[in-house]
C-alpha cells in the first residue's frame, strides 16, 4: 500500500477536511457529508477522507434512521480500513455499526467496499448548493463562520459562491470581510453584485473598509468599463478603482 497522502494548510483538500471536521463537530451531517463527498473525490487514496465520510453517514442515519445510508457509511469506512489498514478507527466504526444499530451485524460484515461515492447521495441527504451557507449560519461564534468563509469561500463552485453571499450578511464585520478577500470578479453572479452595491451605501460601509473598496475596484477592473456599476459607486465614494 502507498502511503498515505499528505496535505499542508495550504491545500484546498486540507480545507475541504477541516470544514467536514468543523461540521461534524456542530452536528451538521448533511453538509459534512458533502464536504468529505468532495474530499475523497478529488483525493480517493485518502483514508481518512472515506472515514470522515462513513462517520458523517453513520450519524446523519442515526438522525433520520436511514438503513441506506448507514449501509453506506460501513461500506465508506471499508474503504478507508483498504486504503489503511492501520486505520482503527474506521475499524471501531464498523464495530459500533454492527454491534449498536439495528443493522444486522451479517450485512455490516458482508457490506461491499466502497468504490465510488454513490450519484444520488446529495439527493438522499438533502443537499443543495445553499446547504453550507445555512448550515454555517447556525454557528454561533463568528470566528467559526469566519473560518468555514476562508476554508471553503475561495472554491470556484456554485456551493462557494452560496457561502460568500451568506457571509457577506453576516453581523459580523469579520465575516462580511473574509467573504470580500475572496469574492470573484469574473464569477457573473448577480446576486453578489447587488450585495455590494447595498453594502457600499449602507451604514456598515466603514467598518468593512478597506476590503469593500478593494472588493469594488476587483469587479471594476475586470469589467474595464468606466460605466460599469462598480466604477460608478467608486466615483460616487470618491475612491480610485486603480487601487491594489
Amino acid at each position: 500500500m502507498d502511503s498515505q497522502p499528505q496535505f499542508d494548510e495550504h491545500d484546498p483538500r486540507a480545507w475541504l477536511e477541516r470544514a467536514g471536521l468543523l461540521f461534524l463537530q456542530h452536528q451538521c451531517y448533511t453538509a459534512s457529508i458533502a464536504s468529505f463527498s468532495r474530499l475523497v473525490q478529488i483525493e480517493p487514496s485518502y483514508a481518512m477522507g472515506w472515514y470522515g465520510l462513513g462517520n458523517s453517514l453513520f450519524c446523519y442515519s442515526g438522525q433520520n434512521q436511514d438503513l441506506d445510508l448507514l449501509r453506506d457509511g460501513v461500506s465508506c469506512a471499508k474503504r478507508a480500513q483498504e486504503l489503511d489498514p492501520a486505520n482503527n478507527i474506521a475499524a471501531n466504526l464498523i464495530e459500533i455499526v454492527a454491534s449498536r444499530t439495528p443493522l444486522p451485524a451479517e450485512e455490516v460484515e458482508n457490506a461491499p467496499v466502497a468504490n465510488e461515492i454513490p450519484t444520488d447521495l446529495p439527493e438522499r441527504t438533502g443537499f443543495t448548493d445553499t446547504t453550507f451557507a445555512r448550515s454555517t449560519a447556525t454557528f454561533a461564534d463568528p470566528g467559526e463562520r469566519m473560518l468555514i468563509v476562508m476554508l471553503l469561500g475561495s472554491f470556484n463552485e456554485p456551493w462557494s459562491t452560496e457561502i460568500l453571499l451568506a457571509a457577506l450578511g453576516d453581523p459580523d464585520h469579520h465575516v462580511c470581510m473574509a467573504a470580500l478577500k475572496r469574492l470573484n470578479p469574473a464569477g457573473g453572479d448577480r446576486r453578489i453584485d447587488e450585495k455590494l452595491q447595498q453594502l457600499a451605501f449602507s451604514d456598515d460601509r466603514e467598518q468593512i473598509e478597506p476590503y469593500l473598496t478593494f472588493a469594488l475596484s476587483a469587479f471594476a477592473r475586470e469589467a474595464g468599463d468606466e460605466d460599469h456599476w462598480a466604477a460608478r459607486i467608486l466615483n460616487v465614494l470618491g475612491k480610485d478603482s486603480d487601487r491594489p
